[in-house]
């Protein structure tokens, strides 16, 4: 095995032990992000090593790379000792088509440099469900990047903790989900939109009813089990709809396509123009002129079943 993917499995390891007894002694969580990201690291260096051209003294890891004259042909070198940093793999693996979740390490890597230059505010439980949901990026990285067998590369014992930590947060998000089937939706939507929302907070999809009892889903309020977040239902609808059509109203704004999201005319609630029903009262609109035949917009529904034209002509008629 390569030292420097040796390395990487190392500081995994390491961290997997130090995730583990962070169950007993909490302080093991601050040794545990330092030593998974720091392994983290070493497996994406280790991928661009893996690409650099041979006699390019490892060009892509390089922080430092130089325009060399071989033989009258121009290529490009590393020079130093240095290596890039996150940022610099970010963008080199931007450039090389490499896809990975960088919003997950992007939470570990901002918790690392809190504790290694301030103090976290984070609660425990919070940073051991944002470590589990790195060890997935881990094992996609090793299968579809280096073309290894995680199994193969970690200790045995290694290897069955890290399944163990990956269903912990399945287990949890499983959990939530059956807390919120409890409940009565106008909607099966609606109960899809709130159980795939990732908390504005701490961005995980940990969200159930702040209690037990089987009732409508509009009647009680709602807390992430990961950061304590908590709401009631309008402002938790009204978040999820942000999120979910977020590129929706990028374009409504940017090219004054149609809003995704608008006012019920039946109940003043969140009505999802896109999946054509209300969040708060389950009317369903038909968008289809029942005069002329067109398309009602979005910012028209409170005159359906006629578009805006047609309504203010029949408006104007009637009023003669």
């Amino acid at each position: 095995m390569d030292n420097l993917l040796k390395n990487a499995i190392n500081s995994i390891e390491i961290g997997v032990e130090d995730f583990e007894f962070s169950k007993q002694d909490e302080r093991r969580i601050i040794s545990c992000t330092r030593n998974i990201f720091a392994g983290i690291l070493l497996l994406f260096k280790y991928k661009l090593v893996e690409l650099s051209p041979v006699n390019s003294d490892e060009v892509l890891i390089k922080q430092r790379i130089m325009p060399i004259l071989e033989d009258e042909n121009l290529i490009w070198k590393g020079e130093g000792k240095k290596t890039v940093d996150v940022q610099g793999i970010k963008d080199r693996f931007k450039s090389l088509n490499i896809h990975i979740d960088w919003t997950t390490l992007d939470k570990v890597n901002e918790y690392r440099n809190n504790i290694e230059h301030y103090h976290s505010t984070q609660s425990i439980e919070t940073v051991q469900e944002m470590i589990a949901r790195v060890f997935p990026i881990i094992n996609y990285f090793i299968h579809s990047h280096l073309n290894e067998q995680p199994e193969n590369l970690f200790h045995h014992e290694t290897w069955r903790k890290l399944l163990l930590i990956q269903d912990v947060y399945e287990q949890e998000k499983e959990f939530c989900l059956t807390q919120l089937k409890k409940l009565t939706f106008y909607n099966n939507k609606i109960l899809e939109t709130i159980s795939n929302h990732t908390c504005s907070e701490c961005g995980y999809s940990l969200i159930i009813p702040s209690n037990d009892e089987d009732t409508g889903a509009d009647c009680i309020n709602y807390i992430c089990k990961s950061c304590n977040k908590e709401w009631d239902y309008n402002d938790l609808i009204e978040e999820c709809l942000d999120k979910k059509y977020k590129s929706e109203w990028w374009d409504c704004i940017k090219y004054g396509g149609e809003e995704p999201v608008v006012d019920c005319p039946e109940c003043g609630g969140k009505y999802d123009y896109i999946e054509k029903f209300c969040y708060h009262c389950d009317t369903k609109i038909k968008d289809i002129c029942q005069n002329c035949g067109n398309s009602i917009s979005a910012s028209e529904l409170e005159c359906a079943p006629f578009c805006g034209s047609c309504f203010y002509l029949i408006e104007k008629l009637s009023d003669e």
